[in-house]
């Protein structure tokens, strides 16, 4: 039964961290019809029966089909985190949260890139508006949707100069109900409930407005992290309770992560250690990479983010990651 505790356990973990952090997500009830491999022969039991089948199947695929991701010369898988605010929320469908994270699997070390909503950029028919904007210029909605990405994807690739293998789409309220779930946590400010935590992470009002908060982001998700590696949270023994919960976080993020390279990634997961993972956000405090402004928008002066190198120039911020994350293959 101990074993099944840690497969609930990391399965509901995987959900809001090591889906909203790289992406990964595996073990939900709908995996007999979303996530069978199209091109391998895998044998699905009933989820809703018995929860070690879920154990079975990442055995299972990973006996037949490779699970190897894809990587960069520096041996980093990078992977984009995009967190809408979602429903009930005003400007759902607006990326309040855009983190490149880059894993490297070969010395378990990650980094994790904030990159501020409000750069100014030239979108696809170039005009300038926010990044924020971008999941939205694709068709996104407030619900979580993986074939909006594209924009995004296209322009943090040119923000930062590192090739995005996967990206996950979160609804930030799912957060909430997931911190819930396993208890609170403990935060610099003390501990805190799903609700607590949503507000610690949507919060700009205090002096360090949205570059603040893009650190809590971070700090949040290892919070997170360090809770579910050091407690028993999940006692449940039903399987069926257990997976309708699963069902119902399963609503609040997308991605384009297959199945088979999910079973690796959170592998690769388990054997990071929260003081392994570099935090940084692309700020005008972090080496003068931006400087802020006010721009004219149709009459409106709006607070805008620009590169100090000028106007779509990324050079200094590519350099910035890039000596980052060759360091980390060390």
């Amino acid at each position: 039964m101990e074993n099944i505790k840690k497969i609930i356990l990391w399965t509901l973990g995987t959900v809001f961290i090591a889906v909203a952090v790289f992406g990964i997500m595996w073990g939900i009830t709908s995996l007999s019809t979303m996530l069978k491999p199209s091109n391998e022969s895998v044998e699905f039991p009933d989820l809703s029966k018995n929860i070690q089948a879920i154990t079975n199947i990442k055995n299972d695929i990973k006996d037949k089909v490779s699970t190897d991701t894809e990587k960069d010369e520096n041996g980093n898988t990078n992977i984009l985190l995009v967190g809408i605010s979602g429903e009930d929320y005003i400007s759902g469908n607006l990326a309040d949260t855009i983190i490149l994270t880059t894993l490297n699997r070969e010395n378990n070390k990650a980094n994790m890139f904030s990159i501020p909503r409000d750069l100014w950029v030239k979108d696809p028919d170039g005009n300038f508006q926010k990044i924020n904007e971008f999941y939205k210029i694709g068709g996104g909605t407030e619900e979580p949707d993986i074939k909006a990405s594209g924009p995004i994807i296209q322009k943090v690739e040119e923000v930062t100069g590192q090739k995005i293998h996967y990206t996950a789409i979160v609804s930030l309220s799912g957060i909430e109900k997931f911190v819930d779930i396993i208890g609170g946590i403990e935060t610099e400010e003390g501990k805190v409930n799903g609700e607590q935590a949503l507000m610690y992470i949507r919060d700009r009002s205090k002096p360090g407005g949205d570059f603040d908060r893009m650190a809590r982001q971070q700090k949040l998700l290892m919070d997170i992290f360090d809770k579910i590696e050091e407690e028993p949270i999940i006692d449940s023994e039903n399987p069926e309770e257990v997976l309708g919960i699963l069902t119902t976080l399963s609503g609040y993020f997308d991605t384009n992560i297959g199945i088979a390279k999910m079973i690796t990634l959170d592998e690769d997961i388990r054997n990071l250690d929260t003081e392994d993972v570099g935090l940084y956000t692309i700020t005008p405090a972090q080496d003068n990479l931006l400087y802020s402004d006010y721009t004219d928008l149709n009459g409106q002066e709006i607070y805008t983010l620009h590169p100090t190198a000028g106007y779509e120039d990324y050079s200094e911020i590519h350099d910035f990651i890039a000596n980052i994350v060759t360091n980390s293959k060390e």
